[in-house]
């Protein structure tokens, strides 16, 4: 018995690491970081091929990435920015999502949409266009 219960284990965590092991870049698929190049489109392109395959990661380095539209994350599937701890100061630090889409439309399609079982953590999301001394503030 204990030995059908280690053999059993052991192909859990063999399929679990082969499957954690799957990490896709935004930058492979056209991501640039600059905060002024619209990158919606290549971090829904690595998410719809990570979508494929449930359990891969989308890594998304340091920078600045303008998302001027809306983000869907597949189930099964993180988009992972480098942040460990909440961060101080945010430029060129780590990452961070400048959502600019949705601005003026509180009824609008919500920034990032998370299928069950999906993740996102280490980012830091920004609305530049908010202004602390511009009130009321911009609705999304």
């Amino acid at each position: 018995m204990f030995r059908t219960i280690g053999i059993l284990i052991f192909l859990v965590a063999a399929v679990a690491s082969s499957v954690a092991a799957q990490v896709l870049s935004v930058t492979d698929f056209g991501a640039v970081g600059d905060g002024k190049t619209d990158d919606t489109a290549a971090f829904q392109k690595a998410l719809d091929e990570a979508g494929k395959a449930p359990g891969t990661r989308v890594s998304v380095p340091i920078g600045s990435f303008l998302i001027a539209g809306s983000l869907r994350i597949p189930a099964g599937v993180t988009l992972e920015g480098v942040w460990q701890a909440p961060p101080a100061f945010f430029q060129n630090m780590g990452t961070t999502l400048l959502a600019t889409g949705g601005a003026g439309d509180e009824n609008g399609a919500p920034f990032i949409t998370m299928a069950a079982n999906s993740a996102l953590k280490g980012v830091t999301i920004f609305y530049p266009q908010q202004r602390r001394d511009k009130a009321p503030p911009i609705p999304y």
